[in-house]
């Protein structure tokens, strides 16, 4: 059952064996697919989109590759009722090639919650005869909105007399509308903040459409009677049918107006190992220049240490440019903010120059006739994959018994090699939480995939 490839048939005669004698050559076409069971949950009414991933033996390939659910094979005898799979295409794959096939399920707001599909795999060269068999556990749940918050706290000063404003972005990533969206600053006793903290912008936000953001404006202007010191607070978010949460919000007010700034520099070396085996953790030696939009004498420069990291202290409160540089990068540039009494972190990735061209101009005895040469030069020492998963935090919301929670978790290959044998596993459940897969997690991620 596992042989599959080229084979050739040959006769060798008793008194010759010099002689071969080819007969002739036959073919075993494999043709599987994986993973040949699914767990796929999905909202009504809302396509869920899942791959199978087909492979051919050494051969002759296969033709017309497709996937059917055939009622006759199905637990109850029939296709599920409310259940309507979306099937693109079919694959046509050579010997000893791959592909994918993307299949789309959609539930009905009259389909069975749970239930299962099976799936055959066919191929013109087998006919009506299944090459593989795909077993589809499915589970439906009501689409509902999801809202997120970025960033994910606050972190400002201000001095006595003077205002700051933040700005804090709500996206609904959900599949339907956030209806009667709410905001609300509140002290840690959940009583409301005091009036030096408010909105700059309507607490009350409506209806986010789904996929869509809104910001939110925070205004802190503390009077002269407000006393030096942090002052913790949080905002409240709240929707008619979605779940909220709250975002903490720290205020340290200070009569000093300077503040500082944290860099943290990267590359694509970040997170990979040096030639002697040790974890490079930043982009050292960049030189970081930063200068005040007001006051251009207002300047400081620092450089990056082992650890990608500078910190600039005493700048006078106000608005920033900055400017990093490192040989063999590509400079990088922004504008930071500076806060009284507060270190912000501003984090900055430079792009590594791999190749570099240099021209040079030659004058032949001809008039007005130049030769340019060009010299490419390329970068061969290129480092190992950086597997980065995103987002590196999920926060699951309040949640009563029997409801389920979908979220979506992106791996990138930031490097510039291809990362091979590439393994995930979620979080093991326990008695009152159960983590899973919907879908399979590639075995392997090209660059910048």
């Amino acid at each position: 059952p596992a042989d599959a490839g080229s084979y050739t048939v040959s006769v060798i005669h008793p008194d010759d064996t010099a002689a071969l004698t080819n007969m002739g050559s036959f073919v075993i076409n494999r043709l599987s697919a994986s993973p040949t069971r699914f767990s796929v949950t999905a909202a009504r009414g809302f396509e869920q989109v899942f791959s199978i991933n087909v492979a051919t033996s050494a051969g002759t390939g296969a033709g017309n590759i497709r996937v059917d659910a055939t009622p006759s094979d199905q637990p109850s005898g029939n296709l599920p009722a409310g259940i309507s799979l979306r099937n693109p295409g079919t694959l046509n794959l050579g010997g000893g090639q791959s592909g994918t096939i993307m299949i789309g399920l959609t539930g009905s707001a009259s389909a069975a919650e749970t239930g299962t599909i099976v799936l055959n795999l066919f191929a013109n060269e087998s006919g009506g005869s299944k090459r593989a068999t795909i077993t589809v556990d499915y589970r439906l749940s009501s689409p509902t909105p999801a809202l997120y918050a970025v960033p994910t706290q606050i972190d400002t000063g201000a001095a006595q007399g003077t205002q700051a404003n933040e700005t804090i972005v709500l996206e609904n990533r959900g599949l339907v509308d956030a209806t009667a969206v709410v905001v609300q600053l509140l002290d840690l006793s959940n009583n409301p903040a005091p009036a030096w903290l408010s909105f700059a912008t309507a607490p009350n936000l409506g209806t986010i459409v789904a996929g869509l953001k809104t910001s939110v404006q925070i205004s802190v202007a503390p009077p002269a009677t407000v006393a030096d010191g942090i002052y913790t607070f949080k905002m409240r978010v709240t929707a008619s049918n979605a779940v909220g949460g709250e975002i903490p919000v720290s205020v340290r007010v200070t009569q000093a107006g300077f503040g500082g700034m944290q860099f943290k520099l990267a590359d694509i070396y970040t997170n990979t190992n040096d030639r002697a085996g040790n974890p490079i953790l930043g982009l050292s030696g960049a030189t970081i220049r930063v200068q005040s939009e007001t006051v251009f004498a207002v300047n400081q420069t620092a450089t990056s240490d082992s650890r990608g990291e500078a910190l600039m202290t005493n700048l006078p409160t106000g608005r920033y440019t900055f400017r990093i540089s490192a040989p063999n990068h590509a400079d990088a540039s922004g504008r930071i903010l500076i806060k009284p009494g507060v270190n912000g972190l501003q984090e900055a990735f430079l792009d590594y120059t791999l190749v570099t061209v240099e021209f040079t101009v030659t004058e032949t005895t001809i008039v007005d006739r130049y030769e340019v040469k060009l010299q490419a030069t390329y970068q061969t020492e290129v480092p190992a994959p950086v597997i980065v998963m995103e987002p590196g935090a999920i926060n699951i919301p309040d949640m009563q018994v029997g409801e389920e929670y979908t979220g979506e978790i992106s791996l990138t290959n930031y490097g510039l090699l291809r990362a091979d044998s590439v393994a995930f596993t979620p979080p093991t459940g326990d008695g009152y939480f159960k983590i899973e897969f919907l879908g399979q997690v590639p075995t392997e991620l090209a660059a910048k995939e």
